[in-house]
Parts: C-alpha cells; sequence; structure tokens
C-alpha cells in the first residue's frame, strides 16, 4: 500500500488547490479565450471563400488546419504564462508560511518533496488540456487534421508544462521570496521562448558577416525554444493528406526544413523544395533523429539539470528517520 499511495505533498496540493474558486475562474477564463481564438482563427481562414455560392466550401481543410494550429499556439503562450506562476511559489510559499522546516522533518525525502511539488503543477496542467481537448474536435471535424495529430500534440504541450514546472519549482527552492522566484522563472521562461531566437538571430548575422556557405546557421540554437517542438509535430509539413496552409506551426516547420537543408531552399504549399539559386526541385531527406526529439531531449536535460539544483537546495536539516 505504502508503493500504490500517492505522494503526501501531491494529495494535499490537489486538496488545497481543487476547493478554491481561483482555479475554476483559471479554467473558465481559459477556456473562453480558446473559444475566442478558434472563433477569430476560422472566420480568418474562411474569409476568402464566404462570399462563394456554395458554402460548403468554406468547410475546406484550410480551415480546420489553421484553427487547429492556432489553437496550439494559443494553449502553448498561456502555459509559458501560467505554469511559471501557478510552480514559482510552492516552496517559497512554504517558507513564507514556517510550514516548510516542519515538512522536512517528515519522513519525506528532498526528492519527494520536490516532485510532489512539480507532480502538482503537472496536474494543473494535464486539467488545463483536458478541459481543452473538447474543442480541438472542431477542426478535426473540419478536416486536415487527424486524431494522431491532436493526442501528439497533446502530449508535447504536457511535456512543456512539465518542463515549464520544473523551471519555476527549482526557482521556488533556490530563492527564499516569492516574489523573486516568480520573476527568475518568467524570465526563464522568457529567454527559452524569446532568448533562444535572439541567439539564432544572432549567429545568422554573424554567419552572414562570415561569408560562409550558408547564410543562416543550423537549427540547434532553437532547440531550447518551446515552439520547436510542437511545429515539428504539430506542423504539417509531414502530413501529405492534405493541402498545406500558412499557418503559424506549419510555417515554422517549413523553415526549421529549409535550414537543415542548407538555408538557400524553398518549400511551396504542397511540400516539395525547391533550390532558389538553380529552381531544381530537392528531395527532402530529414536526419535520423526528428527536429521535435533533439529539441525535446535538450529540454530535458536543462529541465534535469535545474531539478537537480532545486532539490540540492532541499537538504533536509537533520537526518531522516527510517522505519
Amino acid at each position: 500500500m505504502r508503493v500504490i499511495s500517492v505522494n503526501p505533498v501531491l494529495d494535499l496540493e490537489l486538496r488545497q488547490r481543487s476547493r478554491t474558486m481561483r482555479s475554476m475562474l483559471v479554467i473558465t477564463i481559459y477556456l473562453l479565450f480558446l473559444i475566442g481564438v478558434m472563433w477569430l482563427a476560422y472566420q480568418a481562414s474562411t474569409f476568402n471563400t464566404g462570399f462563394t455560392n456554395n458554402p460548403l466550401e468554406s468547410l475546406t481543410t484550410k480551415a480546420g488546419r489553421t484553427t487547429f494550429e492556432w489553437l496550439l499556439v494559443t494553449q502553448l503562450a498561456i502555459l509559458m504564462l501560467v505554469v511559471p506562476a501557478i510552480s514559482a511559489g510552492v516552496i517559497s510559499g512554504e517558507r513564507d508560511r514556517q510550514t516548510l522546516i516542519p515538512l522536512q522533518v517528515t519522513l519525506l525525502g528532498p526528492v519527494q518533496i520536490f516532485f510532489g511539488k512539480v507532480a502538482a503543477a503537472v496536474s494543473f496542467t494535464l486539467l488545463l488540456l483536458v478541459s481543452s481537448a473538447p474543442l480541438l474536435v472542431v477542426p478535426f471535424l473540419l478536416g486536415g487534421v487527424t486524431l494522431v495529430e491532436i493526442l501528439a500534440t497533446l502530449g508535447v504541450l504536457l511535456f512543456l508544462g512539465l518542463i515549464t514546472s520544473v523551471i519555476g519549482v527549482s526557482c521556488s527552492a533556490v530563492f527564499r521570496r516569492t516574489q523573486v522566484a516568480a520573476l527568475v522563472a518568467f524570465a526563464s521562461v522568457f529567454a527559452l521562448c524569446v532568448g533562444s531566437l535572439v541567439l539564432f538571430g544572432a549567429t545568422a548575422a554573424i554567419d552572414g558577416m562570415r561569408g560562409t556557405d550558408s547564410a543562416y546557421p543550423r537549427v540547434p540554437p532553437m532547440w531550447f525554444n518551446p515552439i520547436t517542438p510542437l511545429a515539428s509535430v504539430g506542423g504539417d509539413l509531414g502530413n501529405s493528406s492534405f493541402i498545406q496552409v500558412d499557418a503559424p506551426l506549419s510555417l515554422i516547420d517549413r523553415g526549421f526544413t529549409s535550414l537543415e537543408l542548407g538555408g538557400d531552399v524553398f518549400i511551396d504549399q504542397t511540400g516539395r523544395a525547391f533550390d532558389q539559386r538553380t529552381g531544381e526541385e530537392i528531395e527532402i531527406d530529414r536526419d535520423l533523429i526528428p527536429l521535435w526529439l533533439k529539441s525535446m531531449l535538450t529540454l530535458s536535460a536543462l529541465a534535469s539539470f535545474m531539478a537537480w539544483i532545486g532539490i540540492r537546495k532541499l537538504r533536509l536539516p537533520q537526518q531522516v528517520l527510517s522505519l
């Protein structure tokens, strides 16, 4: 029974969070915002076909694909804002309430305390994703999206929620004040989202001034960016069953593929690659390790390092008693 029992820290966090009106309010606002984004994306994608004689022409794979990708981008942006706010104060808040030391002298070790807090934050992320899953049925019914893609992208979003939770809890363990921990957590997420993009652009500028063969850098600086695995999995380049559209994830996925092929490659709406200098068609030969896996491994290594630092800051004030 002890093996299958729930982590006491996780059990307490879930009970406290489920009894507050704030959680229900966050979920309600979250769903209403996603519904608004979905409606705007659908209206924008069907604007050019809204005046046709046949109303059914607006229900195209383009509308489904565009709506699907904008929903994913919006969910990712919300998670990058909500998860650090939730996780950054879970341990520093215990210090403020003078409840961390009594928690540390229990039979729970620092690893159990740390990952109990992480699991509580991830559970709320899972609740957000499950509550928004019915909205993804709309683009699925419109067409252009498969069930496998929906499940895969939800899995990527859950993974990114886990990485962000580890970063937030680690900052909460390192810094004593909740305000400082939250600020550093948001700064860390901002560095992953924007800093990697700035580093990527700076590398491109340096390569251009040096006169290297390729005018663009390779993709590795973007492996730290949360949008990379989502675009690689949710983009439409690998899905030849549907017509490709100029949706955000699809554009990013095609851009990454162009950079991996050398930078002087153009990928059209049908997914075919052409050399911009000669105009000849190029066969897309992806690496053995897909881009989404490279990015997820990089982010996992970063989260493991952050977790190690956070656990070290949760050393027990005395030896843990054993039965």
